[in-house]
């Protein structure tokens, strides 16, 4: 029980020294994620329409989500995931309709984020063969815990 007989002055020593050794740690791992790009924000799948969709694919970078699979009923929600990951020049989207029409779309991003390190959610709101995308930025004010949205496609 040697480390309960230290001195104050070195037990001090050993905690600041291992307090440090910690943040950097996971400032390293900060940097790392931060290095590559990555920024922490989600996507979410919602139907506001009337018709179901079904089969939702969204190809995010590197990122594959599948949502409504089997289905999204009307006037509900899909699906929400979230991670750090890069924001990439373009996403495809596909879907396909209660009529059976298969729907695909490019939808541009890089270009059309107002300010990628506010970036907190995209929003993909079906309409039957239509789709609007809604990026929700986080306020430069971190006490405010509400979202300015503003439309990304079309």
């Amino acid at each position: 029980m040697k480390f309960f007989n230290l001195h104050s002055s070195e037990w001090t020593s050993g905690f600041r020294l291992g307090l440090s050794l910690a943040v950097l740690a996971g400032l390293s791992a900060c940097s790392t994620v931060q290095g590559r790009g990555d920024i922490a924000h989600g996507l979410s799948v919602s139907n506001k329409g009337d018709p179901k969709i079904f089969s939702v694919v969204i190809q995010y970078g590197e990122i594959t989500r599948k949502e409504c699979i089997p289905l999204c009923h009307p006037k509900s929600g899909g699906g929400v995931w979230n991670a750090p990951m890069p924001i990439p020049d373009t996403m495809q989207v596909s879907w396909e309709t209660s009529t059976g029409q298969k729907r695909q779309l490019t939808v541009p991003v890089r270009s059309r984020i107002k300010d990628p390190r506010r970036l907190r959610n995209l929003y993909f709101e079906f309409n039957g063969d239509q789709l609007v995308v809604i990026q929700a930025l986080r306020y430069n004010n971190p006490t405010i815990f509400e979202f300015e949205e503003f439309r990304l496609f079309p």
